[in-house]
């Protein structure tokens, strides 16, 4: 009778053990997963967003290089740093009782929102932001929690990393308008809207030679000069642009455009930019070296350099043969 009772005593403690360990592991693994915000594999990732506010921008994995907002070149190094980052996250602790609805609600009205993707899949919905008051620091949550976490990033000593996700375009572009080479080329368009007679289309379909078209025809002509197309097809190689120092320009400022530019790849990828003269400081009309350039529908401009676009700004009369 002493055996068999010692047995259900022991039967008894061990499932207590085991319930024990059941939810003691189950626990452990949904704080692993609410606090779980370093990235493991960068290489998994092939669109990035981040939003705040009225800011939002997106970056999308094309084969060895990211573009922005579907129109830039984005800057690899400063993705790959990125990426990196997200790596270092580590979390300190909760936030505390005492600061936690207040950061719950600026989280929520004025964090920094990141996505990151792997396909369709969602790896990452987070919210980031930076609490200068009680218990300073930089705290990260997960959207679907809503439990923020204070903190940190392995090997750096300040308190703030905010900055390392912002939307601004300026902080993700790379300096270069694009960069074709001839066989990624599938129609090129320059329009001129004072000058009509000198807009014109080239169209190059694989294998085949280009046709040189009026922007309103369908038609090649006869007399193209092929080979002076074939060099033309050669200029699209890292053309530059920078930034200008105010972005508060508006497009209707400067209407109509001198000149619009549109540039389709094989992937059917549609590269547009419009161009206006840059007013001069100096009394002349307008500055004879630099213009401005509006990218597709966006609002900030660059300026680029009538010397790197003066051997693609051509005339439909230049292939023409004499």
């Amino acid at each position: 009778m002493f055996c068999r009772n010692v047995c259900y005593i022991a039967i008894i403690v061990l499932l207590a053990l085991t319930a024990i360990l059941l939810v003691t592991s189950r626990n452990r693994f949904v704080h692993r997963k609410q606090t779980d915000f370093a990235l493991k594999d960068p290489s998994l990732v092939d669109k990035i967003e981040i939003s705040n506010g009225n800011r939002h921008i997106w970056l999308e994995k094309d084969k060895d290089e990211w573009r922005l907002n579907g129109n830039y070149y984005a800057d690899i190094k400063s993705v790959t740093i990125f990426l990196q980052t997200m790596g270092r996250i580590e979390v300190r602790s909760p936030a505390s009782k005492s600061v936690r609805d207040s950061v719950v609600r600026r989280l929520e009205k004025q964090g920094i929102r990141l996505m990151l993707y792997h396909g369709n899949k969602i790896m990452k919905s987070i919210l980031i932001g930076y609490e200068n008051e009680s218990i300073p620091g930089t705290y990260i949550m997960d959207e679907r929690t809503r439990k923020p976490y204070l903190t940190g990033l392995t090997g750096y000593e300040g308190d703030n990393f905010e900055h390392l996700f912002d939307p601004g375009k300026s902080r993700w572009m790379s300096n270069i308008l694009f960069d074709y080479s001839p066989a990624d080329i599938a129609l090129v368009q320059v329009e001129y809207p004072q000058h009509p007679e000198r807009s014109f289309r080239i169209v190059h379909y694989p294998d085949q030679n280009p046709q040189l078209l009026r922007p309103d025809e369908a038609k090649s002509t006869d007399s193209v000069n092929i080979l002076e197309i074939n060099d033309y097809m050669s200029y699209f190689s890292a053309v530059p642009y920078t930034l200008p120092e105010s972005h508060d320009y508006n497009p209707d400022q400067f209407v109509p455009p001198f000149a619009i530019l549109t540039i389709i790849d094989n992937e059917q990828h549609i590269f547009s930019m419009k161009s206006y003269r840059l007013p001069s400081h100096d009394g002349t009309k307008y500055d004879i070296n630099r213009y401005f350039a509006f990218i597709a529908a966006d609002s900030l401009p660059v300026i680029v350099k009538y010397s790197d676009t003066d051997p693609i700004m051509k005339s439909y009369g230049d292939f023409i043969k004499k």
